[in-house]
């Protein structure tokens, strides 16, 4: 058994009766439930995701139900890409980051707009924390990738 106490990390052999066996494991699924709803977020890194998606948050009715239309996923997919080539242009390491990118770039199709814009803005929150500079950059492509398209897809229609 491993563990076999709250506090006790290491093995433990020995026998025991079929209650006794069950009692333990209740007690291992306990720890494995306790464990699961520890919070390990980072608090500076959760303040900067709050306040970045106060920012980009869609205030319409429907933002938390309905996805982006296609122009709009196509505008995110491609904003995407371009910070992901900003990364491996100039070697930058910020863990987890290529992780965030992908999951977001996947839903982009599948998730409501404010899903898709709280993962973008756990993207910006990440980078804000490692780099001041690069955030400024991340921000900077958002606004002329983005809003500027958008708008021109607007007065286009």
């Amino acid at each position: 058994m491993s563990p076999w106490a709250d506090t006790v990390n290491s093995k433990k052999r020995g026998q025991g009766k079929a209650q006794a066996i069950l009692e333990r494991f209740n007690a291992w699924v306990s720890l494995i439930k306790r464990y699961e709803n520890l919070d390990f977020e980072d608090p500076i890194l959760k303040k900067y995701d709050s306040e970045i998606f106060e920012y980009f948050k869609i205030l319409e009715d429907d933002a938390d139900i309905d996805p982006f239309n296609i122009e709009q996923q196509v505008l995110l997919l491609r904003y995407l890409e371009k910070i992901e080539k900003i990364i491996e242009k100039e070697k930058i390491e910020i863990d987890g980051l290529n992780f965030l990118i992908e999951e977001s770039k996947l839903s982009v199709t599948k998730e409501s707009k404010n899903l898709v814009m709280r993962r973008i803005s756990k993207i910006l929150a990440k980078t804000r924390k490692s780099s001041l500079q690069l955030f400024k950059d991340f921000l900077e492509v958002f606004k002329k990738k983005c809003w500027k398209e958008a708008i021109w897809a607007e007065l286009l229609n």
